[in-house]
């Protein structure tokens, strides 16, 4: 991935859990969206009369044909209303009056618009870079795009040419082996070509394998191959 990618890709973790924050610590049921807010009960309208006859609703914000707010019990509620200037709206703003309910008329928010979108925005794109992660990424791991700098093969210990891995670039290596018998084994290690130093550990198995390795050293490296089956290192420099 290319640093403006990764970079785009933190910015948009930092958006979704933003979103995700808000959402869940703001009042009323939170911004609607995939990612939802707090937890809240949808009430028929017939069910709200009888909350507010048995006096059980502690706080109420009226947004345009919603009601949300808190029953005594501390369940968070919503429920779809008439609108507030209707003659059945009048009769429930008398209703929640009478039963001393703390109620307020409320808008949706800028704040709340604006997030809302950035979480539907924001959902399928996370859905993308999980997949980019779980399926690309890994193909494209064991598929490199750019050619390898040095291809070893062999089907006994050696100790292969040297490569060079320059400063701000890591060595992948990307291994297999293809036993000819059930004793073979297969042990890798890149070393330093300047003093002999382990850089990296590469591989240790017997039998059939495959599979990728990291060595972050710079310079001129080697590896050192102890095998008694066949294999193949293909090194590229990402």
């Amino acid at each position: 991935m290319t640093k403006p990618a990764r970079t785009l890709l933190i910015i948009l973790i930092v958006v979704i859990f933003g979103v995700a924050i808000v959402s869940t610590t703001t009042d009323g049921g939170g911004i609607p969206g995939p990612f939802g807010g707090q937890s809240a009960i949808t009430l028929r309208y017939d069910e709200l009369i009888t909350h507010l006859d048995g006096h059980d609703v502690e706080t109420a914000t009226w947004r345009e044909h919603e009601l949300s707010g808190e029953l005594k019990n501390g369940s968070h509620f919503t429920v779809s209303v008439p609108d507030k200037d209707s003659a059945a709206g009048n009769q429930l703003t008398a209703l929640l009056a009478s039963t001393h309910t703390r109620f307020s008329y409320g808008h949706p928010s800028g704040l709340m618009t604006v997030l809302g979108a950035l979480s539907f925005a924001a959902f399928p794109l996370m859905i993308l870079a999980v997949l980019y992660f779980l399926l690309i990424r890994p193909a494209q791991r064991l598929n490199p795009p750019t050619p390898a700098i040095a291809i070893f093969a062999g089907s006994a210990s050696q100790t292969t040419g040297t490569f060079t891995v320059p400063s701000g670039k890591r060595a992948y290596m990307v291994w297999s082996t293809s036993p000819t018998d059930v004793d073979g084994s297969f042990v890798a290690t890149v070393k330093s070509a300047d003093d002999g130093a382990i850089a990296q550990p590469i591989a240790g198995l017997r039998g059939e394998g495959s599979g990728t390795t990291y060595c972050s050293t710079q310079g001129r490296l080697y590896i050192d191959v102890s095998a008694n089956e066949p294999w193949t290192i293909r090194v590229y420099l990402v």
